[in-house]
């Protein structure tokens, strides 16, 4: 485990980061940590491989297929550790995964940004055909997420979603009266 280390501080950056963030309590980083191998080359729900508690941290990694602690691509680490750090260790109740979901991969996007980490937007959503009204704002959501650049106000808004989260609410309509609160703040501007 010589990567131990570098695998040790990445991580307790982005956890503290994260959880000052979003006003999240953090108390280091924990003692335990669990290394458990996937075996599935097709399990790619970013919020299952990593579970963490203020006592323990379980990371579910690849490392039959890689030599390396750490994902290669240092932006998708990102995706994994977002649903761990936030709506997980709250003990959230999953009302609506697709919901959560978006969230975890849109403030991913946005906290690699953050702090000038590679991020081309491969894991965000991919919106080809517009069936729902769900998806029509997941649309719109990415669209803004992608094209804006005020990094600052992309953030304030995932503060906002997560509180929305936190609050008990993963209903679509808040999410969309959300998201035209940032838009029309932009193009108002």
């Amino acid at each position: 485990m010589y990567q131990y280390p570098e695998f040790k501080e990445r991580t307790s950056h982005v956890m503290e980061t994260i959880s000052r963030n979003f006003h999240i309590s953090y108390e280091g980083f924990p003692k335990l940590v669990v290394f458990v191998p996937i075996l599935s080359i097709n399990d790619f729900a970013a919020e299952e491989y990593i579970w963490f508690a203020s006592d323990h941290f379980i990371y579910g990694t690849s490392l039959q297929y890689q030599a390396t602690i750490l994902p290669q691509d240092e932006a998708s680490y990102t995706y994994m550790l977002v649903p761990a750090l936030t709506w997980k260790y709250k003990g959230i109740p999953i009302k609506d995964m697709e919901y959560l979901h978006l969230f975890d991969s849109v403030y991913a996007y946005v906290y690699n940004q953050q702090y000038g980490i590679p991020d081309d937007g491969s894991f965000l959503p991919r919106m080809d055909a517009i069936k729902s009204e769900n998806d029509q704002i997941k649309s719109s959501i990415v669209q803004w997420i992608k094209r804006e650049e005020d990094v600052e106000m992309k953030n304030r808004f995932c503060q906002k979603w997560f509180q929305l989260i936190e609050s008990g609410s993963q209903d679509w309509n808040e999410l969309k009266e959300l998201i035209e609160q940032y838009i029309v703040i932009k193009e108002d501007l």
